[in-house]
């Protein structure tokens, strides 16, 4: 596959390569990933996300794919931003927070 420009192709440890970005730019600056469900998963995952960004489009298709796959920890979502547009797509930002393993969620179980 040919790469062209700053694009390059990465295989290996995400915990890796995120640091070594993030050794190459200012502190003051955030890395900003973009991608689907598989990547959104691993960066969950491994706890390299302060927080993320959705934007739902008001559409409803039957069927597609899950928007996560299977995450093994609770996370808290923290709401920061919710921006609506003309167009009817909602741009949602949240804070990411591990949940310690013994929270009781209530009406919400682990299963």
């Amino acid at each position: 596959m040919a790469t062209r420009g700053k694009t390059r192709l990465f295989s290996g440890d995400l915990r890796e390569l995120v640091a070594e970005i993030k050794s190459s730019i200012p502190e003051d600056k955030d890395l900003c990933v973009y991608g689907g469900a598989q990547i959104l998963t691993q960066f969950i995952e491994l706890e390299l996300l302060d927080e993320w960004s959705i934007s739902i489009v008001p559409v409803v298709l039957g069927s597609g794919v899950l928007c996560f796959g299977r995450i093994s920890q609770w996370t808290k979502l923290g709401l920061l931003e919710c921006r609506p547009f003309p167009s009817g797509i909602v741009l949602l930002k949240y804070k990411m927070t591990r949940l310690p393993a013994d929270v009781n969620l209530g009406f919400l179980s682990r299963s």
